[in-house]
């Protein structure tokens, strides 16, 4: 029996024209992944709540945040888990344009942006009200938000 040497593999009129189209849907692929890659990544943590009465949780699961309503002015409260009163402030936002309520993704702080500000208005002062190490709760002025609320907004 002998054995004939197979013929060279020569690239028949259709290889080229396969090879081209395989080139041209690899660079088509890494371009649409390099194209995702450069998307802003979605926000960590929930949607900011501006609704009279909807609370919210902390990511602890601890407290709410809510936003309450005193006649035409409303204010925001933190509960604890049972549903108390933790904490109250001066109830100094409007009804027709309440703040937004956020809570950071990994702390129990929450941040409070006027309407204005989230209608893209003029910017009213912005709130970070967290927990003190004595015990209870601070509201101070920022300067600025967050990248990771300012996202959410």
């Amino acid at each position: 029996m002998s054995m004939m040497p197979s013929p060279p593999l020569v690239p028949g009129p259709g290889a080229s024209r396969r090879s081209l189209l395989l080139g041209l849907a690899a660079v088509g692929i890494a371009g649409l992944l390099a194209a995702c890659a450069e998307q802003e990544p979605e926000p960590v943590g929930p949607a900011p709540i501006t609704e009279v009465g909807a609370e919210v949780a902390s990511p602890s699961g601890e407290y709410t945040a809510v936003i309450d309503a005193a006649g035409d002015s409303v204010g925001v409260l933190l509960r604890d888990a049972s549903g108390q009163d933790v904490w109250g402030d001066d109830y100094g936002y409007s009804r027709t344009e309440p703040p937004a309520l956020l809570w950071e993704a990994e702390a129990d702080v929450l941040w409070v942006v006027p309407g204005d500000h989230v209608a893209g208005g003029p910017a009213g002062e912005i709130f970070r009200i967290a927990p003190r190490a004595e015990g209870g709760w601070s509201k101070e002025p920022a300067a600025e938000l967050p990248e990771e609320i300012a996202a959410r907004l």
